[in-house]
């Protein structure tokens, strides 16, 4: 009964400080579970079909230059969605090795080439054609069929 006397502006804090606690929590959890090596749990090592680009003069080389699509993942360390997507990234690079080019992209270490390509939200995904003519850019999570089958449909 307390709580519905209370001021409009009481209550407001009172959620917004659940909902501040919630949401700290969810991403701690989902940090902790990116910690997590899957492959320290099978014992098994594989080597990781995805590459990474860090800066504008491996551009040119890995992507402009390139003679297969390059599908360019935007994502940040700390995003959960991009923590979420990156398995379904590792997967397509295996499944599409020699007809797509997987290639992540950290946007706090390529300032330059998310400024480049547009990014302001993450995860983004941009195909960019063979010989850099040409984008297709897709953002947030995707499951793995999802992504399949935008990759499909973008590089025909």
């Amino acid at each position: 009964m307390e709580f519905l006397l209370m001021s409009t502006v009481a209550k407001l804090f009172i959620v917004g400080a659940i909902a501040l606690v919630v949401t700290f929590g969810l991403y701690r959890a989902s940090r902790n579970l990116g910690d997590i090596n899957p492959m320290s749990l099978t014992g098994a090592a594989a080597a990781s079909e995805v590459g990474h680009l860090t800066d504008a003069s491996d551009h040119k080389a890995e992507v402009e230059d390139s003679t297969i699509p390059v599908l360019l993942d935007f994502h940040a360390t700390w995003c959960p969605p991009c923590q979420m997507l990156s398995p379904h990234i590792e997967e397509v690079a295996k499944q599409y090795k020699g007809k797509v080019k997987v290639l992540k992209v950290d946007v706090d270490q390529a300032k330059k080439l998310a400024a480049k390509y547009g990014v302001n939200r993450m995860p983004t995904l941009i195909i960019v054609l063979p010989g850099g003519k040409g984008q297709i850019k897709e953002i947030g999570y995707k499951d793995l069929s999802e992504l399949k089958n935008w990759i499909d449909k973008s590089i025909k």
